[in-house]
This record gives C-alpha cells, sequence and structure tokens, in this order.
C-alpha cells in the first residue's frame, strides 16, 4: 500500500517517487498546501476506490496517518 500511495503523492506532488519519504508530512513536504492536500484526498478516494469523510481529511497530514485511513476505510 505504501509504494500504491507514494505514487498518487508524487502525481499530486508532481514529483519524483524518490522525492517522498516514508515520513513525508505536510510540513516536510514542499508544496503540500491546502489546495494540493484537497487533490491529494480526491486522488486517493479515486485511485483506492474509498470515501474519506469530509470531518477525517485535515487530519491526514503524513503518509502514516493517510496508509492508517485508508486501511481503516478497507483499502488494501
Amino acid at each position: 500500500m505504501r509504494e500504491r500511495l507514494r505514487d498518487v503523492m508524487a502525481t499530486v506532488f508532481e514529483v519524483p517517487v524518490s522525492d517522498i519519504p516514508d515520513d513525508a508530512d505536510s510540513v516536510t513536504m514542499p508544496g503540500w498546501d491546502s489546495l494540493r492536500h484537497l487533490e491529494l484526498m480526491l486522488e486517493l478516494e479515486m485511485s483506492f476506490g474509498v470515501r474519506i469523510p469530509a470531518d477525517q481529511v485535515p487530519e491526514l497530514t503524513s503518509v502514516g496517518a493517510i496508509e492508517d485511513a485508508l486501511r481503516d476505510h478497507g483499502a488494501g
């Protein structure tokens, strides 16, 4: 799942996958602003076939948090 998540992030942030570390978060990742965050959430929903509740979106600001949420919502 982590590699697939990093692939989605690379697409949204328009960077090579190698530029997305396993501990990437909204503070350390260049270009991760509020607009890109929303784009990332939408792309994750489409790519993983899940629905991320709007109240959870603001909390998903790191690779680990996103990965946990995707698992919780049945993505595999």
